[in-house]
């Protein structure tokens, strides 16, 4: 087991310098070496593939791949399979898929709000996960998205109907409260945003309108 974890850490490391090619007589070595109820296999059996696949070694890349899919259940990873193996279709359009979604969907949502962008990260990151499981949940729907030409794809992932949280940024930044911090009986009055709280320990206490907390 010490070998095991010795071994893969190794190949984890030399993927973070780019070096492929260590990285891949690391992760052979790995795969000859454990046993079959190894709990990383189906894992170094996936980055395997993925290096044999930057490699120009897509044949032998498809094979571990597959290899990878039996011993662990991975949805993903076999429709990566499938977009691969589908004609002339490289890979990379499973990521161009990806990103024309996630482009039209948050361009829908931003097109919704009255300032059209995002007003923090914490807004951006969960938007970004809402479309990440409607977009996983379209992959089960739709499988045979591969096939289709681009202008069916656009015309699909418009149909996609993502029902987006509320978020009173735009509502916050029309009613955005003066209070004077001399006096002191007004530090506990309720913020007008509607949390309940003193306004001093809500948008009183946040330097800019990234601060403010947006649900």
């Amino acid at each position: 087991m010490g070998e095991l974890n010795r071994l893969y850490n190794n190949a984890i490391r030399a993927l973070a310098r780019h070096d492929k090619e260590r990285a891949l007589r690391i992760f052979k070595r790995y795969i000859s070496i454990c046993p079959a109820e190894d709990k990383r296999l189906a894992r170094v059996l996936k980055f395997t593939g993925n290096i044999l696949w930057s490699l120009g070694l897509k044949k032998q890349s498809l094979r571990v791949w597959t290899l990878s899919c039996k011993i662990e259940r991975q949805p993903y990873l076999a429709l990566r399979i499938r977009y691969a193996a589908h004609g002339s279709t490289d890979v990379s359009s499973f990521q161009s898929d990806r990103n024309l979604f996630f482009s039209i969907q948050q361009e829908k949502y931003l097109s919704s709000k009255t300032c059209k962008h995002y007003t923090s990260n914490a807004e951006r990151d969960m938007i970004f996960e809402l479309i990440s499981e409607y977009w996983k949940d379209f992959l089960r729907t739709y499988p045979h998205v591969l096939s289709l030409r681009r202008e069916e794809k656009i015309r699909l992932f418009y149909s996609v109907e993502i029902v987006f949280p509320f978020v009173a940024v735009d509502y916050m930044q029309k009613t955005r409260a003066f209070v004077s911090f001399f006096d002191s009986a007004s530090e506990n009055i309720k913020c007008s945003c509607g949390s309940g709280l003193p306004y001093r320990l809500c948008c009183g206490s946040k330097n800019n309108i990234e601060d403010w907390p947006v649900g």
